[in-house]
């Protein structure tokens, strides 16, 4: 669907839908995708100011739309399509980095929250997960996919939660917090 899509082009998009497109993008793990529908959306579709339009101000061909309102929606979808490329929940599951493409390099998050309302900061460098913070200030549990971190790191999360296999195959570790505890990685 993403394909056709992209397929059919968007020549009767507004801003907007580029930023959508990115978070559609980022929650399917299209990393490469995400990134360039978010470079699109900031190149032609925000001002100077940093306000998003809905028209096509670098006239890209990528829409036929040209005019000038201003609206906030276009802004926020291209934050959250951020948000879905550094960390998803996909239902209980918590996954870091999912869509980061490459040409981003070394990144890193700090205190988003994820559902159960554990705040996660962690970094990547070199496409390996090298730093992980969870805080749980009402304490509760999360499970962590282990998808992107040394065997070394998972070995480490492994002792400190309890271990499980996901439908898919992939191994992912609940881990319970007390009110106001912090685990670092």
């Amino acid at each position: 669907s993403l394909d056709r899509l992209a397929e059919l082009g968007g020549e009767w998009w507004t801003g907007y839908s580029f930023s959508w497109a990115a978070c559609m993008e980022a929650i399917a793990g299209r990393a490469v995708e995400a990134d360039r529908y978010l470079a699109l959306f900031d190149y032609a579709y925000v001002t100077r100011n940093g306000f998003h339009v809905n028209g096509d101000q670098k006239r890209t061909k990528t829409s036929n739309f040209t005019y000038r309102p201003f609206t906030l929606e276009g802004n926020f979808a291209a934050m959250q399509a951020v948000n879905l490329m550094m960390i998803q929940n996909r239902g209980d599951l918590t996954v870091l980095f999912p869509a980061v493409p490459q040409r981003w390099g070394d990144v890193s998050f700090e205190k988003l929250r994820v559902y159960g309302g554990t705040l996660v900061s962690a970094a990547m460098e070199l496409g390996v997960v090298s730093s992980l913070s969870l805080e749980s200030p009402l304490g509760g549990e999360i499970l962590l996919s282990l998808e992107g971190f040394s065997e070394l790191a998972a070995d480490a999360l492994k002792r400190l939660g309890e271990a499980v296999v996901q439908p898919d195959g992939s191994e992912a570790v609940w881990i319970r917090l007390e009110a106001g505890e912090v685990l670092e990685l």
